[in-house]
């Protein structure tokens, strides 16, 4: 009986997460997110557009969702990343079966079973002997996982839905990997794409490519098959390579870059003039400090010819890195801004209803919003939580990894903190990469990655305490 409960508690975990999803996603009001400006890098490249072209500039954004959109030309961004496949087919599949507008809880469809995969495959090859602890273990996926912040997500065509469900497939199928007696070279490809598909999804996400680089080669260590190393080290290669092109491929970056330097080095700096000649810069530029990329009163227009210049054609991430490396006290400050903005999962910005909903502009729904609001109102938002959690994990990890007995379990360990590692350069990358832009948005792969650890760390202690009991 124990065995058999054991079995079937990730598919019950599923059939719950899936009512909560139906009930956020495909009931009513529609629920979704409103576009900041963002969608038009996906809705552009597959052919659709606003459903009603009379919509105003202020209806169209920030305050109201759209569930419906008109087909269109397509071709129209040059926006490059895997989310686009997905985007393709599902605008493919609305011209079939509703060809007079597109409805957007297709993709929620489509977003809702790739969810429910990876939380199937998390649970199941994370199961341990006690029933109490896969409870916590399902239970806490659930309701972290199908909360309103990330859900919402589902019904929109920002980058953040396709970066938690490949997310959760990487790790689902990586843990997969090493609970198989002989690993299954389909599941690699699995683990190969979705990790593809993870560095791919936005921008800020590629340099955790060379972490699912690292992560791919310790598959190696598996199976002593000459043709199971082989693929494994093509596949790294392959995910390594791609890593790269995509850091060399120029995407949105003279805005990513002005707010890495004007929204990010220079606001609330003590010297302006001081930080430009740090990074080379002109001087004369420090009447842009504070200034983000889409501001129209800016002293020096951003696409001005001096900006063109004295700016665009001298700076680099790399003079960026340097610089926050040599004034560690900036660093500091700048961490400490990340810390307070990294526990909010969703955009309180942008409003989830719909205009035909007769809600106040940018209003909010808070169903099933339980995690998302402990985290933002509970929790400290500061540096020192993070600090303090990403320090006890490793010290647990690396304990365990010393006392480790088969290579099976030690791989396991590293794949646990791979995910803490991931969280890092997430927390880091957004402020070199866009300053203090948007900065609550653009930790979403943290605050995932936090939250995986987060559950780790709980469902480690509610396993220990029954382990305790059992003894007693």
């Amino acid at each position: 009986m124990k065995q058999l409960r054991r079995w079937k508690i990730e598919w019950i975990a599923a059939a719950v997460a899936a009512v909560i999803l139906i009930c956020i996603l495909f009931g009513k009001p529609f629920i979704g997110i409103a576009n900041n400006g963002d969608f038009v890098r996906i809705t552009g490249a597959v052919g659709l557009d606003y459903y009603d072209p009379s919509l105003s500039v202020h209806d169209q954004f920030f305050g109201y969702a759209q569930s419906k959109f008109a087909y269109a030309r397509w071709f129209r961004s040059g926006y490059e990343s895997t989310q686009l496949l997905l985007a393709a087919a599902v605008s493919l599949v609305g011209r079939i079966i509703s060809p007079h507008a597109f409805d957007i809880r297709i993709l929620a469809f489509f977003y809702c079973l790739l969810y429910l995969g990876g939380l199937v495959m998390l649970i199941k090859y994370n199961k341990q002997r006690s029933v109490v602890t896969n409870f916590v273990l399902a239970a806490s996926m659930v309701v972290v996982f199908t909360d309103i912040a990330y859900a919402a997500y589902f019904n929109s065509f920002f980058g953040e839905p396709f970066s938690l469900v490949a997310m959760l497939l990487t790790f689902g199928c990586a843990f997969a990997l090493i609970q198989q007696e002989q690993p299954s070279k389909k599941l690699l490809y699995g683990f190969f794409f979705a990790a593809l598909c993870l560095l791919s999804s936005k921008t800020q996400n590629i340099p955790v490519g060379v972490l699912l680089t690292v992560l791919m080669l310790s598959n190696l260590k598996l199976s002593a098959s000459t043709a199971w190393r082989k693929l494994t080290v093509r596949l790294s290669v392959v995910l390594m390579a791609l890593t790269v092109v995509l850091y060399l491929t120029p995407q949105f970056q003279h805005d990513n870059i002005y707010q890495s330097v004007f929204y990010g080095v220079l606001k609330d700096s003590p010297s302006p003039v001081q930080d430009l000649k740090s990074l080379s810069l002109s001087p004369d530029l420090a009447v842009n400090a504070g200034t983000n990329y889409y501001q129209n009163d800016t002293v020096i227009k951003q696409t001005s010819p001096m900006m063109e210049q004295e700016f665009f054609s001298r700076i680099s991430y790399g003079k960026i890195v340097k610089f926050y490396l040599t004034h560690p006290k900036r660093l500091y400050d700048k961490l400490l801004v990340c810390g307070q903005n990294g526990f909010s999962i969703r955009p309180y910005y942008l409003g989830n209803y719909e205009q035909s909903a007769m809600q106040p502009y940018g209003a909010l729904s808070y169903r099933f919003s339980w995690w998302s609001e402990f985290k933002r109102q509970v929790l400290p938002n500061n540096l020192g939580l993070v600090v303090l959690l990403f320090a006890a994990y490793f010290a647990a990890l690396i304990y365990y990894y010393t006392k480790a007995r088969t290579l099976r379990q030690k791989i396991y360990l590293e794949t646990f903190g791979m995910v803490g590692l991931i969280g890092i350069v997430s927390f880091l990358v957004p402020l070199i990469g866009d300053g203090e832009a948007d900065l609550g948005k653009h930790l979403f792969l943290f605050n995932v990655c936090f939250d995986m650890m987060f559950i780790t760390s709980l469902v480690w202690l509610v396993d220990k305490g029954v382990n305790l009991v059992r003894k007693r």
